[in-house]
């Protein structure tokens, strides 16, 4: 009974350090990356558009029942791909430069962790 309570204690306690881990942090359009890589306030409010409204249309689509899962996966696929070329259209080469370096930085100090 002591071992059974002993093997509890030992399950829970491994359970509470991996969710102590911390998250992938992952690139996205936050403002801090924005301003790092140079963009205008003005800019980066169309950006921040840009990225709701192509999350309005993902909510949508997964909540359509007449796209299978595939069907559902293409759409947001090219929800996606629009918004990334719309956003790229209102960087300069810099800053589509910049931006590439930090995504870099990012995923080495995912790897890293």
């Amino acid at each position: 009974m002591l071992m059974m309570l002993a093997l509890l204690v030992l399950g829970f306690s491994n359970t509470q350090a991996q969710d102590n881990k911390p998250k992938k942090e992952k690139f996205s359009w936050q403002k801090e990356y924005m301003d790092e890589a140079g963009i205008a306030p003005e800019v980066q409010a169309k950006i921040t558009v840009l990225k709701e409204e192509s999350e309005v249309k993902v909510k949508a689509i997964k909540k359509d029942t007449t796209f299978s899962e595939e069907e559902k996966k293409e759409k947001i696929k090219e929800v996606h791909k629009k918004k990334s070329e719309a956003i790229n259209a209102l960087l300069s080469k810099e800053q589509k430069n910049k931006i590439k370096e930090i995504k870099e930085r990012l995923k080495k100090n995912d790897e890293v962790n």
